[in-house]
């Protein structure tokens, strides 16, 4: 009506093109994170990287002064606390060498404890007679792939579990199954053995998950050899020095068998696995038969088909990389205890006549 003061509901129809929609905190402040991110991002990858080869670096040259001391006090302990023999780990270092000896079991690369690896066995008269033999290396806990594998309650019982009383016994694996988890050749295996594979096929799964390789240093390692050499290696040749660690091993497992060797690399973990008598030993064990070059593998090592034994020629092969290097070749160990980094067609010879 005339003279009255009108008020007219906001309309509903779309707004024209000369007005302006208003922007809200919310989304101004999305926006900006997102542009702050993209520039973190461009930043990281243009300008970090060459601050971390120099961290990476770095880490590399201290943890080679840490090795240098700890060659100096390992020789010390070996020849007064320890009748002239190197100690077989480092726990057994720790708990019983001088307390400032104690940082030295630490890769500065990791700031872990058991974090340098002890090749066990070594005398000081080997510093003559292996002087280029591997003492100790930087590692990581996390490529203890076997640490588990004699665990007595890995799976359930069926003869001791009562399904109607809601009793579950659970029990430790067999050799047998053992072997079967770390190769997964399940059918390999009697089936009278098995109660239930596909538990056994869980467990290998659990393992494969829970066990990786996380190293210190991005491709390779700094290693101690027995005459105290300290040096960096790339993955290929901590592979060949891990051969001849295996070597020492199997060559024992041969040695109480009548002169015969396992049937395959992961008989002798299970071997070594299940030994009772050198517990102090176990931190090697349980890394035994990984293969640094290529650790997606439980056993990263294969034998011949045909059985070894110790009166074979020296220049039998005994074991090799279980996977090769693309195009190039792969590490064999012989009954001599060489070891070769062998082409592919070298390989190829090697194996047919090994037939």
């Amino acid at each position: 009506m005339p003279g009255e003061s009108s008020t007219h509901p906001q309309s509903d129809e779309p707004r024209t093109s000369g007005e302006q929609p208003r922007v809200s905190w919310i989304e101004l402040s999305f926006v900006l994170i997102i542009f702050a991110g993209v520039g973190f991002l461009l930043t990281v990858l243009f300008l970090y990287p060459r601050d971390w080869a120099a961290e990476d670096k770095r880490k590399v040259e201290l943890c080679q002064q840490n090795l240098r001391s700890l060659y100096d006090a390992l020789r010390e302990y070996a020849s007064t606390r320890n009748g002239m023999k190197f100690p077989p780990e480092m726990d057994d270092f720790l708990h019983h060498g001088k307390l400032e000896w104690l940082s030295l079991g630490v890769c500065p690369a990791c700031y872990r404890r058991f974090s340098i690896q002890l090749i066990p066995g070594w005398t000081m008269a080997d510093v003559n007679d292996h002087p280029k033999d591997l003492l100790c290396y930087d590692y990581n806990e996390d490529e203890l792939r076997y640490m588990k594998l004699a665990d007595p309650d890995q799976i359930i019982d069926p003869e001791k579990s009562d399904k109607a009383s809601n009793t579950i016994v659970r029990r430790g694996l067999t050799k047998e199954e053992q072997w079967a988890v770390l190769t997964g050749k399940f059918s390999e295996v009697p089936s009278v053995i098995f109660d239930n594979r596909d538990q056994l096929r869980e467990v290998r799964d659990k393992y494969l998950r829970e066990q990786t390789m996380a190293h210190n240093h991005k491709e390779g390692r700094n290693v101690l050899l027995l005459d105290g050499t300290v040096k960096w290696v790339d993955e290929g040749e901590f592979s060949r020095m891990r051969l001849a660690v295996l070597y020492r091993v199997l060559v024992k497992q041969a040695n109480a068998n009548d002169g015969v060797f396992p049937k395959d690399v992961a008989w002798a973990v299970v071997n070594a696995v299940t030994e009772p008598d050198k517990p102090e030993e176990r931190w090697l064990v349980h890394s035994l038969a990984i293969d640094p070059a290529d650790d997606t593998e439980f056993v990263g090592y294969e034998m011949p088909a045909k059985r070894i034994k110790l009166s074979d020629p020296p220049e039998t092969m005994l074991c090799y990389s279980k996977n090769p290097v693309p195009l190039i070749g792969r590490n064999v160990l012989f009954l001599d205890g060489r070891v070769k980094f062998l082409s592919v067609a070298d390989f190829a010879k090697l194996i047919e006549t090994s037939k």
